[in-house]
C-alpha cells in the first residue's frame, strides 16, 4: 500500500490555454530523489514550447531530470534544435525518455489557490473519472473499468483538486506501468490571470 501521495509534489505546466499542445508534469521542488517529468507534445512542430517548459521546470529541481512521454520524433527534433551535440542539454536515454541536464535556479513553491483543496481519488470518484476518460470504452473490452480504477486508486499515487465543497475540478493518477494519465480539468474552475 502506498504511504504518501507523490502527485501532490508535482507542477503541471502548459504552453497555452484552454487547448494546450504541450503539457509537462514535473516535480515542484527538490525532494532528494532523481527528478522526473512527463511530457505530452502534439508533435515535432511543438518542440520549441516543450523546450521552454522543460527549461522553466528545471528552475525548481536539480539536474538531471528524467523525462518520459515524448514520441521518438519529438525527441529527435528537440535534440536537433542544437547545432552542436556537446552543448545540447537533452540526452536521449532509452525507449522514449530524455535526460535534461541543467542546474536549478530560483526555486519557487506552488500554493493552492483559495477555494480549492488537494485530495486523492477514491471510491466516490469512480463514476466521474470513468465517464471523463476517452479510453474507458476501450478498456471495458478487456476488464471492468470500475475494478481497474479501484486497483489504481488503492495502489498508486493519485491527485484530485476539488472545490471546498468537494466538487472535483482536475485529477491525475499514476498507472501501473508508470505513466501519469487522466488529467482532465473543468474550464469554469480555472483562474483567469
Amino acid at each position: 500500500m502506498r504511504k504518501c501521495n507523490l502527485l501532490e509534489k508535482k507542477s503541471v505546466l502548459v504552453n497555452s490555454w484552454p487547448d494546450p499542445s504541450v503539457v509537462v508534469i514535473v516535480d515542484n521542488k527538490d525532494w532528494g530523489i532523481l527528478p522526473s517529468a512527463v511530457g505530452f507534445c502534439k508533435g515535432p512542430k511543438f518542440v520549441r514550447p516543450l523546450k521552454a517548459l522543460l527549461h522553466l521546470a528545471s528552475k525548481n529541481v536539480p539536474s538531471p531530470i528524467l523525462i518520459a512521454g515524448c514520441s521518438p520524433d519529438v525527441i529527435d527534433t528537440l535534440v536537433n534544435l542544437y547545432e552542436c551535440k556537446d552543448t545540447c542539454p537533452f540526452e536521449p536515454d532509452h525507449s522514449n525518455t530524455l535526460v535534461y541536464k541543467l542546474p536549478p535556479k530560483n526555486i519557487k513553491h506552488s500554493t493552492i489557490p483559495d477555494g480549492f483543496r488537494v485530495s486523492e481519488l477514491g471510491e466516490r470518484h469512480i463514476d466521474l473519472v470513468s465517464k471523463s476518460w476517452p479510453y474507458a470504452e476501450e478498456y471495458e473490452q478487456y476488464t471492468s473499468m470500475e475494478r481497474w480504477l479501484r486497483y489504481h486508486f488503492s495502489n498508486f499515487p493519485t491527485l484530485c483538486i476539488e472545490t471546498e465543497d468537494g466538487v472535483p475540478v482536475a485529477w491525475e493518477l499514476q498507472q501501473d506501468y508508470g505513466a501519469v494519465g487522466m488529467l482532465p480539468w473543468y474550464q469554469n474552475c480555472v483562474r483567469k490571470n
